[in-house]
């Protein structure tokens, strides 16, 4: 085995995946980072950091890029879910279309990730972590007030 951890890190080219990808990076995890595809990501070529590009709304992209990180590695110590967004509006303007639009973007990107990556760390040694990121409103309801 290497002498460094593997890390899958979703939604690494924005602007908190480049703050996480340095933060793995210094503490020895080769990032293993998705990019949609035909997007050039604004972190340049690093040592630790191999970029894949994976549609994550699709579960058969997903799917590849996990499955591409385990054979090359053989593990994943570690994967950061941080893909997702949001979109200004109210009840009063947000039709079910925008709902899907944001459930996919928020819950089934994590989840095309998480569950090939769950089967994955059963199978390992020593296990491993997923850490799936949420927004302020998630907890604090006034932080979402207007965006849905």
């Amino acid at each position: 085995m290497s002498d460094y951890k593997t890390a899958l890190i979703t939604g690494a080219a924005g602007n908190l995946g480049k703050a996480v990808v340095e933060v793995f990076n210094e503490n020895n995890f080769k990032v293993h980072g998705s990019i949609e595809p035909g997007k050039n990501p604004k972190i340049g070529p690093q040592a630790m950091l191999v970029w894949h590009e994976a549609d994550l709304k699709k579960e058969d992209s997903a799917m590849t890029f996990v499955k591409d990180v385990i054979n090359v590695e053989k593990k994943i110590d570690a994967c950061i879910m941080l893909v997702g967004g949001f979109a200004m509006g109210d009840i009063h303007h947000t039709s079910m279309s925008d709902i899907r639009e944001m459930m996919q973007l928020n819950f089934e990107t994590a989840y095309h990730i998480a569950k090939p990556v769950f089967q994955q760390m059963i199978k390992q040694e020593n296990g491993g972590r997923m850490i799936f990121i949420g927004a302020k409103p998630a907890l604090e309801v006034q932080a979402g007030k207007g965006l849905m």
